[in-house]
């Protein structure tokens, strides 16, 4: 996958369950990170807009921690059958989010 600036670029949108490796590529200007979400939809937030940290484990959340523009990261995860929410919640310089700003991606598992 490719992670630009506020966009996740999926190499495919749907793969088998079990162990995925996931290659992340970031071709943008800012650091990034990828975030699951079990079950897919709306990443809760709270008021203001920030993610809701207590609700994302609770739903099980897992993610390929930040890294830097030009670099590439990966990670094994083992994945049930479902949907999942692939999102950044690095800040921009404007203070918001990148999931604010339209950085998500939906992964079909089956």
């Amino acid at each position: 996958m490719e992670l630009a600036d506020y966009v996740i670029n999926l190499d495919h949108a749907a793969t088998r369950a079990g162990a995925v490796t996931f290659v992340a590529h970031n071709i943008g200007t800012e650091d990034h990170e990828v975030a699951f979400l079990p079950g897919g939809g709306p990443v809760p937030t709270v008021p203001g807009g920030e993610p809701d940290e207590a609700a994302l484990e609770a739903a099980g959340a897992f993610e390929l921690e930040a890294f830097g523009p030009g670099r590439t990261c990966d990670a094994t995860f083992v994945l049930d059958p479902g949907t999942y929410t692939l999102f950044c919640v690095v800040h921009a310089p404007d203070g918001r989010t990148h999931l604010a700003h339209g950085m998500h991606a939906t992964l079909t598992v089956t």
